[in-house]
């Protein structure tokens, strides 16, 4: 055999074992695709079966203890009831403190106002228009 007829062979070899690789891969890929979409729907098939179970299912309603023993003690209602006055307290400070910051802003808009009046009332014109001021 000659040295080029050998390495036909041999190329002609790895292309075949190349190609025969391809198909394997081919196949494993296309198998790979089934299964996936089959574990998929039957996946898809648990999820619906749960839900429809889950929103089919009659819920039982347990009724409510009844209590021989008041739910709160007269201690307790007492401390209820001076927490209850100290936060009235509170939001009633808190009210008046509100009152005073209002009426004491109202003040100082006043004595402004006051202020600019009496500044108007002494210019020139003001009291050319009196006649306080004889015009020249």
């Amino acid at each position: 055999m000659h040295h080029s007829s050998m390495f036909t062979v041999l190329q002609q070899e790895e292309d075949q074992e190349l190609e025969q690789q391809c198909e394997d891969a081919v196949y494993q890929i296309a198998c790979t695709r089934t299964s996936y979409s089959i574990g998929c729907a039957n996946q898809y098939g648990k999820y619906l079966t749960l839900t429809t179970k889950r929103q089919t299912t009659k819920v039982q309603n347990s009724m409510a203890p009844k209590y021989t023993v008041p739910v709160i003690t007269n201690e307790q209602q007492e401390l209820f009831n001076q927490f209850e006055q100290s936060v009235d307290n509170k939001n009633s400070q808190s009210n008046i403190k509100n009152e005073i910051k209002d009426t004491s802003n109202q003040v100082k808009e006043l004595k402004s106002i006051f202020n600019q009046i009496k500044v108007q009332s002494q210019s020139d014109m003001v009291r050319c228009i009196r006649g306080d001021i004889e015009s020249d």
